[in-house]
């Protein structure tokens, strides 16, 4: 057959927040479980908002924080974390030259003028 899986460490998928506390933004890392994958993940981007609350919907971009996992588009997704809970559909995959080019200029932006001297 002509299927090639791949894993992934990237991907995007849309997330609703059911519930928090507080705000959720770039950089915090749920436990995510899709299907038989359960792993830590961390919030790269976050399209359109700087932060989510409870009820809030979004376009959110993950990055598995341990190892690349055999995931589809379609497949669906919940987050947790103590009492924090959501739910979401994967959107689409990252290839690796894709990570790569958006982790360096991620990086480019995030270094401060004092760093680069």
């Amino acid at each position: 057959p002509s299927l090639k899986p791949t894993a992934s460490w990237c991907f995007d998928a849309e997330l609703i927040v059911l519930h928090h506390s507080g705000t959720i933004s770039c950089g915090f890392s749920p436990t995510l479980h899709i299907m038989t994958v359960r792993q830590a993940a961390k919030i790269l981007n976050i399209e359109g908002k700087n932060c989510l609350r409870t009820r809030d919907k979004a376009k959110v971009r993950f990055r598995f924080l341990y190892k690349p996992e055999y995931i589809k588009i379609g497949m669906r997704m919940i987050i947790r974390e103590g009492r924090i809970k959501g739910i979401g559909v994967i959107l689409s995959l990252l290839t690796t030259e894709e990570e790569e080019e958006q982790l360096t200029q991620q990086q480019q932006r995030n270094v401060s003028p004092r760093q680069s001297v």
